[in-house]
């Protein structure tokens, strides 16, 4: 064998080593010329740019995917509809089955996955964060395009005021252990000293919220009282989500 010969071979024994966020770059850039809508693709880009700078086409697996699906979006587009949320999925779909991205199989199979384990109990996530943050009065109403409800605003400015004066608050992540049809609510605090609380909600919740889901939430009571109330909705999370989440 020629030298030659030698490193043709070789070479085509070396991992395409290739940029994702180049390939999405490309893939917007084309679509939005094209007229199509970019919005949840720049979500994803944001994404990948923020953990990881760029990442090789090769080291792509279902734990980015996760990761972006059950933390990345509830925490960063708190307004994702049921129906938008599957929009997203969707669109993130006709993504990894463009040109650039099937060919590398393990991307596809990887993200088809992750896509179909989640179908149903992503968007309820998503649709449960909407409603609690309906309930108790969030003054964003919509953020594409923004939307500021100012009753709901000034009853936030209000309680901030309240809870000054307020001698019992906790916040933190909470995580669901019973759910009754009457609104009442079970959860365990984690990360720290064993906590665990009955909260109300409304009974328009109820049908979304399941055991295990996980609030990021700031409650408060009086003295004397067994039951919470809560205050503010940072995110909602899917028990998968878990091994995301930071103290």
């Amino acid at each position: 064998m020629t030298i030659t010969q030698y490193l043709n071979t070789f070479q085509k024994t070396l991992p395409a080593h290739v940029d994702m966020v180049n390939i999405l770059d490309d893939y917007i850039y084309e679509k939005e010329k094209n007229k199509g809508d970019i919005k949840y693709l720049l979500q994803f880009q944001k994404y990948l740019k923020h953990e990881y700078g760029f990442i090789y086409t090769d080291e792509i697996s279902e734990d980015l995917f996760k990761r972006f699906i059950l933390y990345h979006i509830p925490k960063t587009a708190s307004f994702l509809t049921y129906n938008k949320s599957k929009q997203l999925l969707k669109e993130l779909g006709f993504f990894m089955a463009s040109e650039r991205v099937k060919t590398h199989k393990n991307i596809k199979r990887d993200y088809n996955n992750v896509y179909y384990e989640y179908l149903e109990e992503f968007p309820r996530i998503m649709q449960l964060q909407k409603e609690i943050k309906n309930e108790i009065g969030y003054p964003v109403v919509e953020f594409d395009p923004l939307v500021i409800d100012l009753l709901s605003y000034r009853r936030e400015k209000l309680l901030d005021k309240y809870q000054e004066k307020s001698p019992i608050m906790e916040q933190g992540f909470f995580q669901v252990l019973e759910v009754f049809g009457s609104g009442i609510v079970i959860f365990k605090k984690l990360f720290g000293s064993e906590m665990y609380i009955k909260l109300h909600i409304g009974r328009n919740i109820v049908p979304y919220l399941k055991k295990y889901d996980i609030i990021h939430m700031r409650i408060s009571r009086r003295l004397f009282f067994t039951t919470w109330n809560l205050d503010s909705v940072k995110s909602c999370y899917h028990k998968d989500a878990l091994s995301f989440l930071k103290v």
